[in-house]
């Protein structure tokens, strides 16, 4: 068998701005992205390559122009899909848009991730509903389950990430 160390090499500083981007976010947990690396780097023969170039591309203009497009049209016909438990593939395969894509679209162009967006739309959403007088029928956990929250610590937790208070200290200054 023969060994191409310019091939490895290539491979390497290839995937070195990846493994960077990721250790970032590991803050605490090299031992993960180090594991990684040696999975990566020890098995070069995989398609990683492939993703990389594909996450290295920048969404085009136009690219992130139609994505937009078709996330309003969708959400005007359908916006009952915010309340549901929606993973991104299955919002990708909605959109018929690559999940790379909508992922970046996400990060790059809505600037946060995919979650935050749809947890920060069932947010709107409560809120909208809490002005029309929707709490005369509802209690606060009735209402954001309508609106798609699961757990109401999970609710809690993203009203003050977005509010910056609970949704009581909410309801008392308006």
């Amino acid at each position: 068998m023969e060994f191409d160390i310019t091939g490895q090499i290539h491979f390497v500083m290839e995937i070195l701005p990846i493994l960077e981007m990721t250790k970032s976010l590991a803050v605490g947990h090299s031992e993960v992205v180090t594991f990684a690396a040696m999975i990566v780097v020890r098995n070069p023969a995989t398609q990683v390559s492939e993703e990389i170039q594909k996450w290295k591309q920048p969404l085009t203009y136009e690219e992130s122009n139609a994505i937009k497009i078709k996330l309003d049209q969708y959400l005007d016909v359908h916006p009952e899909v915010i309340q549901r438990d929606i993973k991104i593939q299955e919002f990708a395969d909605l959109l018929d848009v690559p999940k790379y894509k909508l992922s970046i679209f996400f990060s790059r162009d809505m600037l946060m991730p995919y979650k935050d967006w749809l947890n920060k739309r069932r947010l709107d959403l409560f809120l909208l509903q809490l002005e029309a007088g929707a709490l005369k029928r509802y209690s606060i956990m009735g209402l954001a389950t309508r609106c798609g929250f699961q757990t109401k610590s999970n609710f809690y937790s993203i009203f003050k990430k977005f509010c910056g208070c609970s949704p009581f200290e909410y309801i008392e200054s308006v």
